[in-house]
């Protein structure tokens, strides 16, 4: 079940506000590419599972988790090992809006672990990227899941546009009244004039 965009965007500004819509997005496009019943399950083989119905999505998870395996759900592929705590049941994971709150709790929670290491906003913000993928602020840098999270952000963000959303142009982390809305700047190369060298 993709959500097209707009509706999307309407649930993320519903269930997880405190987070930047083109952050939302951009991890989301990577994780679940807007798919609310998505499945995926770690390990040896790894197996991603388009269902057609909540019932059938809810029902491979439940195996896949008997059988011991770590399985991610829906939008924003949350781990099984974090419904515990995080209230959910196995058909609650697939709810949208459930399933972005969390995704929005989770990355609250581990930019706040990141900003005690890291003073930089953006660097912090790479680092949480990095946990809510691994639960370690380097090995989801080292395994290519924060650069693929900032290469979609440019197209969340033009998205986000195309939708007639606001993207505010400046720097949210300097300036905005939420502390918590994270936003991924992704910096501009520098202009070179002829005959200068960057």
């Amino acid at each position: 079940m993709i959500l097209p965009l707009p509706l999307f965007l309407g649930l993320a500004a519903t269930c997880a506000p405190h987070v930047a819509p083109e952050t939302l997005t951009a991890i989301v496009q990577v994780e679940s590419g807007f798919d609310a019943l998505a499945l995926g399950v770690n390990g040896t083989p790894r197996v991603h599972v388009r269902a057609r119905s909540l019932q059938e999505a809810a029902t491979l998870a439940r195996e896949f988790i008997k059988q011991g395996r770590s399985v991610d759900l829906g939008l924003g592929q949350i781990n099984s090992a974090n419904l515990h705590r995080l209230g959910l049941t196995v058909e609650a994971a697939f709810d949208p809006c459930l399933n972005l709150s969390a995704a929005g709790r989770i990355l609250a929670e581990a930019y706040a672990q990141a900003r005690l290491r890291h003073a930089d906003e953006q660097t912090g913000l790479r680092a949480a990227l990095s946990i809510y993928n691994t639960g370690d602020d380097t090995r989801g840098l080292r395994n290519g899941y924060v650069a693929k999270v900032l290469g979609a952000a440019p197209q969340a963000a033009e998205g986000l546009l195309s939708e007639g959303a606001s993207i505010p142009s400046w720097d949210v982390f300097n300036r905005a009244p939420e502390p918590t809305s994270f936003v991924i700047t992704v910096p501009t190369p520098p202009v070179s004039v002829a005959g200068e060298h960057p």
